[in-house]
């Protein structure tokens, strides 16, 4: 009977430091890995002319993006977009170069030192049908917190496209973490 006491007292003080250690330390959340939003903006492209006028060249701009976050702060993404229509590049490199709906995919590495801002950089392809070009993609974005695993994030991206071809967006992505 000693050893049964025994036994059920030794049971009964595992069982509640088993529990006190789950129930007394902060509950994790854990990390949803995989990340994909929808994004629009509009692109300013300062060597881009529409119809040979010498207005400011802004055009809209769509996309998709995925991300795969390895921790709370480091990712690789996927950033995929269309300028949504036609423009000439006047640069030095390239004279007259038609831009005819082109199409970027860059993979990036992305940083976040802070809960809610992050950095990304990467490299890529401009697809176009008359000739494409290599992308240097830079950027910054801040997300809010819709809900436990939705959010809305605006951005700025920096193309680089090869010696004075540049392009600057501005816009907001919708997305959802899962």
């Amino acid at each position: 009977m000693k050893k049964l006491m025994l036994m059920l007292i030794l049971y009964s003080f595992i069982n509640e430091v088993s529990y006190s250690q789950v129930h007394s330390s902060k509950q994790m959340i854990p990390l949803l890995h995989h990340e994909l939003d929808g994004f629009v903006g509009t692109t300013h492209v300062p060597k881009g002319t529409l119809d040979n006028s010498n207005a400011t060249l802004v055009l809209p701009n769509i996309g998709i993006n995925y991300k795969y976050w390895f921790s709370e702060k480091f990712a690789i993404g996927w950033y995929n977009n269309i300028v949504a229509l036609t423009y000439v590049l006047n640069s030095d490199t390239h004279q007259d170069l038609d831009r005819d709906y082109p199409v970027t995919s860059t993979i990036v590495g992305v940083f976040r030192p802070w809960k809610k801002l992050s950095f990304f950089a990467g490299a890529g392809l401009e697809f176009d049908k008359n000739e494409s070009l290599f992308v240097m993609r830079f950027g910054l974005e801040y997300g809010f917190s819709l809900s436990n695993d939705w959010y809305l994030s605006p951005r700025f991206i920096f193309d680089n496209m090869g010696g004075d071809i540049q392009a600057y967006t501005l816009g907001v992505g919708i997305g959802r973490r899962f």
